[in-house]
């Protein structure tokens, strides 16, 4: 069983699979989106005192922390536990159009210019949208900048 995850999948098992999650939620009266998970978390730490946005009751979107939380612990258990270790395979074409982007052939899942702990200092890693997504603490700064100036 190990061996059948392990191996490589197409791409559309996994939309099949976010697509079924996706009508399940929506079935059940759910709305989805990890981007509102920073609406939640902003609210958890208390931005609704600022800013009307975050006031609400953040604890009826515990789910859906739950579900972020979950992706993480998933791909970190499937980076750490059920990889060969082997960089992602992808076209000659591709690295090709990326090294013309300056990004490298990646070496591992990502490429390094974007997701590495160095790039979120710099002027390309702060405007990659998954680094800001990743940081919730700029979000509720935001927050905090906003109410400021809506009072001035």
């Amino acid at each position: 069983m190990l061996e059948f995850i392990q191996q490589p999948w197409t791409w559309w098992v996994s939309g099949a699979l976010i697509s079924a999650i996706m009508f399940l939620l929506i079935f059940f009266g759910q709305s989805f989106g990890f981007s509102a998970n920073l609406r939640t978390i902003c609210s958890a730490a208390g931005g609704g005192k600022f800013v009307k946005f975050f006031d609400f009751n953040w604890r009826s979107q515990i789910w859906n922390l739950v579900f972020l939380i979950g992706a993480v612990l998933g791909g970190f258990i499937a980076s750490h536990f059920l990889s060969d270790g082997n960089p992602v395979q992808i076209s000659e074409n591709t690295i090709s159009d990326l090294s013309k982007l300056g990004i490298s052939a990646p070496t591992s899942a990502q490429p390094d210019e974007l997701f590495s702990i160095e790039s979120l200092f710099t002027l390309k890693g702060f405007f990659n949208s998954s680094t800001w997504r990743i940081n919730g603490w700029f979000w509720f700064a935001l927050c905090r900048w906003l109410h400021f100036w809506s009072r001035h």
